[in-house]
């Protein structure tokens, strides 16, 4: 694919990403009465789907002199706000819901000048060729940046963040563009003056609903082809119990990140041997740390040292990959309740089965009892309930009606025989069947409700 760079105006001036505790202060919002005058607003909205419940802005403050920052609102994204950033009248970014119909590709030049007057510079030029490219089509809004492009891909499907994400960071490689917004991190709400012709990079001269209701809405399979479907997601059983496990261990990444972060230059080298112990215990592979290595480097923007040799950098992961190959980290530990174990005790009195069964039988109970109180936790992130509601048909329907998934796989790895030992949970009063049917085939397990607090008190 050949783009044709053209004449067009400047960039604004570069900003600087950050969340000082300074006054930001915008200019007024002039909220404008009418339907019509909120056009261009709602046309992004019914679009773009953007989270209302908050947003960023772009503020100055003493803090970096004339220099601007972004600033996180936990305020409602109103159509009035939105009206403005179109406009550009105001610099503000948006997020989205855990399940998006968008996926936003931040393509910059960090290198050299993304723009020298009004021509965009060549490498520039080549990521967004490249990006196109791998996503196997062009955007269906391109918009100008102070730092290079955003690309849209408006999706025909809604698909969970955890999936679209996933793929699209896959596709794309080891691009030096970020995935974004995401419900974690923002992007500007696209400016109308400054939206490009995803063919020519040539500005269009368009209101901002008349752009939107003419651009191409793509359908997934062709970005994806059919690995974004939930059978195929579910067809590698290793692939998903290592996106299980990450899952779980997320927020003990993100914790030790927290404390690491960000990197100062000549003192790495501690903080990049915890990381990478802390992701290869977390099951994460050398690609995958490369990406949370590279988020890293995002939050330390005074750091200028090795790691940001991209080579370099995997090859370090990799070296201390395999200096660790010999120890293999145990699964976490699901925490489940002090009462767990009392319960099982309690339910195992009377058993019909042998005396040697006894304690089988407890443990059993517990690790039920266990996965409980981890779907317990899945149910209160919306980003992993939605996951596992993709991935598993009903999930979270069957979770608000206060019911649990046993799936045969999971039984059998905690005891060979639990044919024999859910009749006696299910004649003791701890489980009890729904009446929803199974479908295998379809990722849809065998949901019961369980009754823990049957065995707590007396």
């Amino acid at each position: 694919m050949t783009v044709v760079s053209s004449h067009r105006a400047g960039p604004h001036k570069a900003g600087r990403s950050c969340t000082p505790k300074v006054a930001c202060n915008p200019p007024p919002v002039q909220v404008e009465k009418g339907g019509r005058a909120l056009q261009k607003a709602h046309s992004f909205d019914s679009t773009f789907h953007p989270y209302r419940g908050r947003y960023t802005v772009q503020g100055r403050g003493q803090l970096f002199g004339d220099e601007p920052f972004w600033q996180t609102r936990h305020e409602r994204l109103t159509l009035g706000l939105i009206e403005q950033a179109i406009l550009d009248r105001l610099v503000v970014g948006f997020f989205v819901s855990t399940v998006p119909n968008v996926l936003g590709v931040d393509i910059d030049d960090h290198r050299e000048a993304a723009w020298t007057g009004s021509e965009a510079g060549s490498l520039l030029l080549s990521l967004y060729e490249q990006t196109c490219q791998r996503l196997r089509a062009q955007p269906s809004l391109l918009v100008q940046s102070p730092h290079g492009l955003h690309g849209f891909w408006v999706l025909s499907e809604r698909i969970p963040a955890e999936v679209l994400y996933g793929l699209a960071r896959e596709r794309l490689g080891s691009l030096p563009v970020e995935v974004k917004p995401t419900p974690a991190s923002s992007l500007r709400i696209p400016a109308e003056r400054r939206i490009l012709d995803p063919k020519t990079l040539q500005l269009l001269s368009l209101p901002f609903e008349l752009v939107v209701q003419s651009m191409p809405v793509q359908h997934p399979v062709f970005l994806f082809e059919a690995d974004y479907l939930p059978e195929t997601i579910r067809a590698n059983l290793s692939e998903r119990r290592s996106r299980a496990r990450i899952l779980q261990n997320l927020p003990r990444i993100e914790k030790v990140e927290e404390e690491l972060l960000p990197f100062v230059a000549g003192r790495t080298n501690e903080p990049f041997l915890r990381l990478c112990c802390a992701y290869r215990c977390a099951g994460l592979s050398i690609n995958e740390a490369l990406y949370r290595f590279a988020l890293c480097l995002m939050r330390s923007p005074g750091y200028q040292g090795e790691l940001r040799d991209a080579r370099r950098l995997q090859q370090r992961i990799e070296c201390e990959y395999r200096r660790n190959r010999d120890y293999t980290p145990k699964a976490r530990e699901i925490q489940g309740s002090l009462f767990n174990a009392m319960i099982a005790e309690r339910v195992a009195v009377g058993h019909p089965f042998a005396r040697q069964r006894t304690q089988p039988l407890q443990r059993f109970v517990t690790r039920i009892l266990e996965w409980c109180d981890w779907h317990d936790e899945i149910i209160t992130n919306p980003g992993q309930t939605a996951f596992f509601d993709y991935l598993y048909p009903y999930y979270r329907k069957n979770r608000r009606e206060g019911l649990y998934p046993l799936p045969k796989s999971f039984l059998r790895q905690v005891n060979d025989r639990y044919r024999e030992l859910l009749p006696w949970l299910e004649h003791q009063g701890l489980i009890e069947a729904s009446s929803y049917p199974y479908a295998p085939g379809q990722g849809i397990c065998r949901y019961y409700r369980v009754e823990p607090g049957r065995f707590v008190s007396g």
